[in-house]
């Protein structure tokens, strides 16, 4: 076979190839799409798949809910009955703090009567502050004598006086200790004292001498606390006076008035116009001691 009869072949060859790949080619094109009912039932299949798994969810969800709603239900009885228990505890508090509140009512009467009782029992003694001490003194006579000579006019004997002594303490510290002189008759210690309140200076030995009425600590502690009351009255110029057991008493307006506390007083002062220093009056005086000095 000559040249011309290779080349014809192969020209046959390659259009047979290409015959051939064009023959595949139709055939893949030519393969069939699914039809409408066999799409239907991949549909259906699918949504089957995915209902049944919209229902686990559901249902699990239904669970969760009612869990939840138990657990509400729990925590509101829980609550329910803490509220319950919380009631009870304030009634009971409240219980404990009227009894409380009675008993401090109780505590401070009782307080109170206690105090006036110390009082009532020193109500015929007198207390002497600063009369100077001598070694192996006869305090007794020397206080008798005294007395005779600051009101020669007023008689006064050893059966007037139960007792005269110095305080405890140290009798080698700076200032004297005080003395104590008690009487045997109330009214005969208020005339001594009604004659000694004159008397601008009391003195002995050159020595200034004070003369109070004999207190309980917790009175003297009171009075001092007031203070500033008996300051502003003295500005005021209004006449204070003590009561007992502890009170402080004085007349505004036509009527008498009374301090209890500190706190209490301020507030009546404020209350009566008279928290002003500015304000003037006729002066009065409300101490108890004598020698010009206010009484504790």
């Amino acid at each position: 076979m000559g040249w011309k009869d290779e080349k014809v072949l192969e020209g046959r060859s390659g259009d047979a190839e290409v015959e051939e790949e064009a023959e595949l080619v139709e055939e893949e094109e030519a393969e069939p799409y699914l039809n409408l009912e066999e799409f239907k039932q991949i549909l259906i299949s699918n949504n089957e798949v995915l209902f049944e798994g919209l229902d686990r969810i559901h249902e699990e969800f239904i669970n969760s809910l009612d869990d939840i709603i138990n657990s509400m239900a729990k925590t509101e009885k829980d609550v329910k009955e803490v509220k319950t228990e919380v009631n009870q505890l304030s009634k009971q508090v409240d219980q404990h703090e009227q009894q409380l509140s009675d008993h401090n009512i109780t505590f401070d009467f009782h307080e109170k009567r206690l105090i006036q009782l110390k009082d009532q029992n020193r109500r015929a003694n007198i207390r002497i502050k600063n009369f100077p001490e001598m070694q192996g003194e006869d305090v007794r006579k020397i206080i008798l004598r005294w007395f005779k000579e600051l009101i020669p006019d007023f008689l006064i004997t050893e059966m007037d006086v139960y007792r005269v002594h110095r305080v405890a303490g140290n009798r080698f510290r700076a200032t004297p200790r005080d003395i104590l002189v008690k009487f045997g008759n109330y009214y005969k210690k208020e005339q001594l004292m009604k004659k000694l309140r004159p008397l601008v200076m009391l003195k002995f030995q050159d020595s200034s001498v004070q003369i109070y009425n004999d207190l309980c600590q917790q009175t003297i502690n009171w009075r001092r606390s007031v203070k500033p009351i008996i300051a502003k009255l003295k500005r005021v110029g209004v006449a204070y006076s003590w009561g007992y057991p502890v009170f402080l008493r004085f007349m505004r307006d036509g009527k008498q008035q009374r301090v209890t506390s500190l706190e209490q007083g301020l507030e009546l002062l404020r209350s009566l116009g008279m928290d002003d220093d500015s304000t003037s009056q006729q002066a009065g005086g409300g101490g108890e001691g004598c020698s010009g000095a206010s009484g504790k």
